[in-house]
């Protein structure tokens, strides 16, 4: 029987009347992009990264304050970070040094990890430990891109990994913890022509998106969850699922997973001016629905983010179009009768003079998606010189005219089923070293722009 998947079934629950839509400025500080997380029904992660420079600002919900932890390392880039129960925070990323003519050398490809209890706890005079294990020093990974991190049957805690080798080649890192050390499995792929993009993980299956790097075809791996103590990629070899997308791909493709078995991919195809959402269960494909492209923006430039909600049974895509010369934001909410409709429209949130970096659906509090970002030109306060100050976003899925105004747009049913087949690569073993930073916390207010 098929499980449960944002574009299959759909249940409207109410709204909790819990919060309120609105744009808040946790804290006075630049954005360039941001990565925002749900820790719990009360509060928000989110990081920000400007000239190098990163923060992570934990919100509270309905509250007027905020906490900050910020690192002192200049040239440093968290590209993407998940929670585990509510707990424990991990993070990939570079940090770079200035070398020869003034131009940054790359130094260092790490995973990081704190606890929120830590990050809590920590007081004003304190610093807060961040551990971290480096995937440049042993495994020669120059680039990290997304992560997603699970706990085994046995109680061991994976972090997986896409990046590039410094050959160039895609590379996945399964990361572990096992008697208090840190243990990697890597996915060397120096002989195929593979980039990998993102990671889901779903009960029984561990997806990986990947792209030929010879043409515009895009793929789905799906790697057998691990059996306890085990990696993803067990040594000397691994046997996955290769789905292949039945339609031309350019650049990153998303994965979002749902419930059960059952996730969503998400990527821009050039060639058919859309952006395409595919459903799977597991190894079968479901359904796949196009979104029309603008013209007026790079197709590699318009798919930002996407989020399910598990309550409402709806996906969130967050895409872009382009006012003047800055981006302005979308958030699009998708449900099953796209499938039934005759001709299906969709419709979203949309910010005419905000750039959105990331969004979530609060697992929590059902109806509200939550974002992180910061405005431009258009709308910035000439008088607080906020234009770019880091945001907040709370939007109540189908309401408009306070903070947010109503766009549509149409879409079309793409189904095809793709092709399956085995296929195995070699897996290497490696045990790195850990590190230590010092992160300074401090305290802010909050300043709410509209209610």
């Amino acid at each position: 029987m098929k499980k449960l998947l944002i574009i299959i079934f759909f249940v409207i629950f109410p709204l909790l009347a819990v919060a309120q839509e609105s744009i808040e400025e946790p804290v006075y500080f630049k954005d360039h992009y941001s990565i925002i997380r749900e820790v719990n029904q009360k509060e928000s992660l989110i990081y920000n990264c400007y000239q190098g420079l990163s923060m992570f600002t934990l919100t509270y919900e309905g509250n007027s304050t905020a906490e900050i932890v910020a690192n002192g390392y200049l040239f440093q880039y968290i590209r993407d970070f998940e929670i585990l129960n509510g707990e424990d925070v991990y993070f990939c990323g570079e940090r770079y040094d200035w070398g020869a003519n003034n131009k940054l050398t790359l130094k260092d490809v790490f995973i990081g990890h704190f606890t929120m209890s830590d990050f809590r706890n920590t007081t004003q005079v304190d610093s807060l430990n961040i551990d971290t294990i480096s995937l440049y020093n042993s495994l020669r990974i120059t680039l990290s891109k997304k992560l997603e991190v699970f706990e085994d049957d046995g109680g061991l805690k994976h972090v997986v990994v896409t990046g590039t080798e410094t050959s160039g080649s895609g590379c996945i890192v399964d990361a572990y913890i096992s008697g208090g050390s840190w243990y990697t499995h890597a996915t060397p792929t120096p002989s195929q022509t593979e980039i990998y993009y993102d990671v889901a993980v779903t009960d029984h299956y561990v997806a990986v998106s990947a792209q030929s790097t010879a043409n515009s075809t895009g793929y789905i791996l799906l790697f057998n969850k691990p059996t306890p103590g085990n990696s993803v990629f067990p040594y000397p070899s691994v046997n996955f699922n290769r789905i292949t997308l039945p339609y031309s791909v350019d650049g990153e493709i998303l994965l979002e997973a749902c419930e059960q078995d059952a996730f969503v991919s998400a990527c821009h195809s050039a060639g058919s001016n859309a952006v395409y959402i595919s459903g799977f269960d597991g190894t079968t494909h479901l359904a796949t629905v196009g979104m029309p492209l603008q013209s007026n923006l790079s197709p590699c430039s318009q798919l930002k983010d996407i989020s399910y909600g598990p309550y409402s049974k709806d996906l969130e895509v967050l895409q872009y179009e382009l006012i003047g010369s800055d981006t302005a934001s979308i958030v699009y909410h998708i449900g099953p009768s796209v499938l039934t409709d005759p001709v299906p429209v969709v419709y979203g949130n949309y910010y005419k003079c905000q750039t959105l970096c990331s969004i979530v659906n609060k697992r929590h509090l059902d109806g509200y998606t939550f974002a992180s970002g910061h405005p431009f030109r258009d709308c910035y306060n000439e008088l607080y010189n906020n234009y770019k100050v880091l945001r907040k976003y709370v939007l109540m899925q189908g309401s408009y005219g306070n903070c947010t105004e109503e766009r549509a747009t149409r879409i079309w049913l793409f189904e095809k089923g793709p092709s399956v087949v085995i296929d195995m690569f070699q897996t290497s073993f490696r045990r790195p070293r850990g590190l230590h930073w010092l992160w300074e916390k401090c305290e802010t207010s909050v300043n709410i722009i509209c209610n």
